[in-house]
């Protein structure tokens, strides 16, 4: 339970992918897919670490970094395809319809 509350604490702040790497070798499967979740978000600036880290790898982990690697050009090339989206909000509060 230590370890899943560390994790939150972890994953909620800026994330190191070499942190990150480490959780995804974790017990807790929350927190391997949390830390996976989250170097899939970093793409790019985690890629290098992650095919470092696949050299060296094997079993479930090496799977995992697969797996990780896989989505991570997923969402490149959809990045590609469909540019990223902004937020819009409009603040109406008491005006009138029209």
């Amino acid at each position: 339970m230590l370890a899943v509350l560390f994790a939150g604490l972890l994953l909620a702040q800026d994330p190191d992918v070499d942190a990150l790497l480490k959780l995804l070798e974790d017990d807790s499967i929350e927190v391997r897919d949390k830390a996976a979740s989250k170097l899939i978000e970093l793409g790019d600036a985690a890629e290098p670490k992650i095919n470092a880290r696949l050299a060296s790898a094997d079993g479930e982990f090496k799977a995992r970094l697969n797996g990780v690697l896989r989505d991570i050009g997923k969402a490149r090339k959809l990045n590609s395809i469909f540019p990223k989206t902004r937020r819009v909000s409009l603040d109406v509060k008491d005006a009138p319809l029209r």
